[in-house]
């Protein structure tokens, strides 16, 4: 139903910052997000990115709507509500680990992107002129 895209311990920082959003993972499956999840429970962190398939948008929906009648809800993060459909079952996680990606926070990561995005660029280009499309008929 809902896909979230995380870091894996083995491939990022040793230690966390208060401002992680953490993950505790289960298999294949998200347990927990948070910001204070303890470091015992903590298997990477989220990339901020999400997929909603079949059933998912309509249960993130329903569970936004609930969480914004709670007086708490402007003071938490949008990933709150993930964090309470996971504790459900409904959350997969897809791991980056290994992959080329990079966070963007601010006009230094966006540079860092810009320099990632155009290598893929460069590298397709190559790829597609050294195995040319065959022609109908060939």
């Amino acid at each position: 139903a809902l896909c979230v895209g995380v870091l894996e311990t083995d491939d990022c920082k040793a230690t966390y910052d208060a401002d992680d959003m953490k993950v505790s993972l289960e298999g294949s499956r998200l347990r927990r997000v948070g910001k204070q999840l303890p470091l015992e429970d903590i298997d990477g962190e989220s990339i901020g990115m999400m997929v909603f398939r079949g059933e998912g948008p309509a249960l993130f929906r329903a569970a936004l709507e609930r969480a914004l009648r709670r007086p708490e809800a402007l003071k938490r993060w949008y990933l709150s509500v993930i964090d309470e459909l996971a504790q459900d079952d409904h959350v997969s996680v897809a791991s980056v680990q290994g992959l080329q990606w990079t966070e963007i926070d601010c006009a230094a990561d966006l540079e860092r992107a810009r320099t990632l995005t155009a290598r893929w660029r460069r590298r397709r280009v190559r790829l597609a002129a050294a195995s040319p499309v065959p022609q109908l008929g060939e």
